[in-house]
């Protein structure tokens, strides 16, 4: 049972640093866009609407805005795996004390994590604007 207390021991000590909230809250954010995202999508599913499991009723997409939310979807989802890449790397060059490099990183970080949330906006509103 030893290693079950070094590894509360290791949570503890990556708790202390500031890098790891602020991947935890990247991640809460991203991870809300998409929990709202994949619900309103799947309130405008034909056959949970035709079989009443969906409680709102919304508009049918037509081809360009079920398009848009297609290519919207993967570009969120490469803006996020960019945005967390730079934060890994950020992370790195901080312990190596690469400040110059570290500060580039950072701001690549917050460049591609507001490229994300803007994509993730966009499709919460274009999906929320479908439903009543």
């Amino acid at each position: 049972m030893g290693w079950l207390r070094d590894e509360f021991t290791h949570l503890g000590e990556a708790l202390q640093h500031r890098g790891t909230w602020l991947f935890l809250a990247m991640l809460s954010v991203f991870a809300a866009i998409s929990y709202l995202t994949v619900k309103y999508a799947l309130r405008m599913d034909f056959l949970l609407r035709l079989h009443r499991l969906t409680s709102t009723s919304c508009r049918d997409l037509d081809n360009a805005t079920m398009l848009t939310v297609f290519c919207a979807s993967i570009f969120f989802g490469l803006a996020l795996v960019v945005a967390f890449g730079e934060m890994a790397r950020y992370s790195q060059l901080v312990r190596d004390r690469a400040h110059v490099e570290a500060h580039q990183a950072g701001w690549l970080c917050l460049g591609w994590g507001a490229v994300a949330l803007l994509i993730g906006g966009t499709m919460l509103l274009v999906l929320g604007s479908q439903c009543y």
